[in-house]
């Protein structure tokens, strides 16, 4: 962790994973960081005693994620094995787990968008398939 203004290093938090592709999210307060590893690591960091306050290994590897509007949600993008999966943001406890396809055979995509819809007020992405097989969102929604 560093200080931006002091320019000076205020300690290092061990655990977080393989982070050679890792993407990052932080909570309302500003207090967590939500860390997305390639290693399919979501690890919740407390960013006052430096130290992980939980971790979970939901995927095989990360694109990355977000976070709900509100703090209440973190989604996790992922390559492997594809699709969104939605997690309780204080206690990333699963909350859904959308998997993203396309084509007859079912496959898997590996590039995603973490969207809800407003109209079914669902955590659940509302998401049409690109001609590229990939998927993107169709409204905006609440989580963003």
């Amino acid at each position: 962790m560093v200080d931006t203004t002091a320019r000076q290093s205020l300690g290092a938090v061990d655990g977080l994973g393989d982070l050679s592709h890792a993407h990052a999210v932080y909570s309302r307060d500003g207090r967590y960081a939500y860390v997305f590893g390639r290693d399919g690591g979501l690890t919740k960091v407390d960013l006052l005693t430096r130290r992980i306050d939980q971790r979970v290994v939901q995927a095989g590897n990360s694109i990355g994620g977000s976070i709900s509007q509100d703090g209440r949600y973190v989604v996790a993008q992922n390559y492997d094995p594809g699709g969104v999966k939605v997690f309780d943001a204080a206690t990333l406890e699963l909350v859904a787990d959308v998997p993203a396809v396309y084509g007859d055979e079912g496959r898997r995509s590996k590039v995603v968008v973490s969207r809800t819809c407003r109209a079914t007020a669902s955590p659940l992405p509302c998401t049409t398939p690109a001609r590229s097989g990939s998927w993107t969102s169709r409204t905006r929604g609440i989580l963003r």
